[in-house]
């Protein structure tokens, strides 16, 4: 048998299997701390605890706990952090480079 807790996401009231409670809590740190220093670093939080609860609703389980696998998707759907900002940085530097070969063809 499992442990489950009782948790709180963006005034939703879940059960969550233990272990799940620690890889969710840990991706919310996790993006915290990309925006610790963003003005809108609450926003943000709120608007990602906000999805979340959506997704585990959808898919808590007929017991009424959110399985780890419910975290693992929620997670995976949502991205991590460094998949979210690695790839506007790619993106970013793509169409500088884009930009740039534009610019000396051009000349």
């Amino acid at each position: 048998m499992n442990a489950v807790v009782r948790i709180s996401l963006a005034g939703a009231s879940f059960t969550i299997d233990k272990e799940g409670c620690i890889v969710l809590d840990n991706y919310l740190n996790e993006i915290g701390n990309h925006y610790k220093d963003e003005e809108e670093k609450c926003e943000i939080l709120n608007d990602i605890e906000e999805r979340i609860a959506e997704i585990f609703s959808e898919r808590t389980a007929p017991d009424g706990v959110v399985s780890m696998q419910s975290v693992e998707y929620a997670i995976a759907l949502l991205g991590r952090p460094s998949q979210i900002f690695g790839e506007a940085q790619d993106a970013s530097a793509d169409s500088q480079q884009g930009s740039q070969q534009s610019a000396q063809q051009a000349s």
